[in-house]
């Protein structure tokens, strides 16, 4: 009932976006930017899905993960395949879903190599934002750390991703987040492949009748000129991608590089794990115990209390006598108590030993006898 909860919201959201940027354009120039817009705001959603999704899974599953890590059960490596095996599914599901919709309203490009790239494209990168958020989650026992990192990456992938601020317009501190981010590899990566060829197409005259005759080819710009040989199939697309600085870029060599980013996301993941492991081996309480080891391990006797409980618990000695708490912290037994109850059991152990009585056999001395004589050895 959740996931369908979940696919459906999913799909009202996908329509909204899709559906506020499905209008009539008044001019061939306003096309670019509406494909623009798109890409960019369904990329994003992809994007947030995994965010808010796989944060709350990570923090969830730490516990029991430090725990049978503790008990030989599963290891770090295990259980980050494992993760890929279960979320991978799940970016190949949302991006049909998403891609779906986008072509549903809006007519994009619609080559069928074009297509299968937009749906493969923005599979590997949400698989990679997967990745990422995992890593997050890896670094951190607090989900407001993991939370606040996430949104830096989403939202430095949206601001510095070279289509809201151009290349050359971003800080130079910041631009190793143009070459770096997930978010931004995949809105660049799906742009490029949608606007670079072929179907957005148009003439100083298509310009000149849509913004009122002379006036329209005057401020007609230079890639729209017709030159004869084919090339202005596409050119109102590359224009785009040259007011971006992104007529030069490759949208494989982006998906590659989205490749590789999930790849490197599980790295850091399993590598994060395991230095935290050994961190946290490193940190032995003052009882010899990890606290998730403690709770991993099963204590042999849990009836016999510790040195330091009996201790805790013993009784300020009157004047004159010496008392010992014994097995039950509760109750004080007087040591010339103890020392008749020892000296009865060891007359009936005595006595049975020498009748050679095999029905009965003599009671076994407590826990609490030992300690019993050394005090008694001590007082006397």
């Amino acid at each position: 009932m959740d996931i369908i909860q979940f696919y459906g919201i999913m799909v009202g959201v996908s329509w909204v976006i899709c559906k506020a940027f499905s209008y009539e354009t008044s001019n061939p120039l306003e096309e670019p930017y509406q494909v623009t817009m798109l890409i960019v705001l369904v990329v994003s959603y992809a994007m947030t899905l995994p965010y808010l999704q796989l944060s709350v899974e990570h923090m969830e599953e730490r516990h029991g993960l430090r725990v049978e890590r503790l008990g030989g059960v599963v290891g770090y490596r295990a259980y980050v395949c494992a993760a890929l095996l279960n979320e991978t599914p799940r970016a190949v599901v949302q991006s049909f879903v998403l891609i779906g919709a986008l072509y549903s309203f809006h007519d994009l490009n619609p080559e069928q190599a074009n297509v299968t790239f937009c749906v493969v494209g923005l599979m590997v990168g949400v698989s990679a934002m997967q990745g990422v958020i995992a890593f997050c989650g890896a670094i951190s026992d607090d989900i407001k750390n993991t939370y606040n990192l996430g949104f830096l990456i989403l939202g430095g992938g949206a601001l510095f991703g070279g289509i809201l601020i151009k290349l050359e317009k971003i800080p130079w501190f910041f631009r190793w987040v143009y070459h770096l981010s997930v978010p931004a590899l995949t809105q660049r990566a799906l742009l490029v492949n949608d606007l670079l060829c072929c179907y957005l197409t148009a003439t100083c005259q298509d310009l000149g009748r849509q913004l009122a005759g002379p006036q329209g080819q005057a401020f007609c710009p230079p890639g729209l000129q017709i030159t004869g040989d084919g090339t202005e199939r596409g050119n109102l697309g590359r224009l785009a991608l040259k007011a971006l600085s992104l007529d030069q870029a490759d949208n494989y060599a982006l998906l590659l590089a989205l490749f590789a980013a999930a790849l490197a996301g599980r790295a850091a993941q399993l590598g994060a794990l395991a230095l935290r492991a050994r961190f946290e081996d490193q940190l032995v309480h003052d009882d010899g115990y990890l606290e998730d080891e403690r709770e991993s391990k099963t204590w042999l006797s849990s009836s016999a209390p510790s040195q330091h409980q009996l201790s805790k618990n013993r009784k300020r000695p009157s004047s004159g006598e010496l008392y010992y708490d014994g097995a039950n912290t509760n109750n004080s037994t007087p040591i010339s108590s103890a020392q008749s109850n020892f000296d009865h059991d060891v007359a009936r152990s005595t006595s049975a030993s020498s009748n050679g009585s095999s029905r009965r056999r003599a009671t076994p001395a407590s826990p609490g006898v030992d300690v019993e004589m050394k005090c008694i050895r001590k007082s006397m």
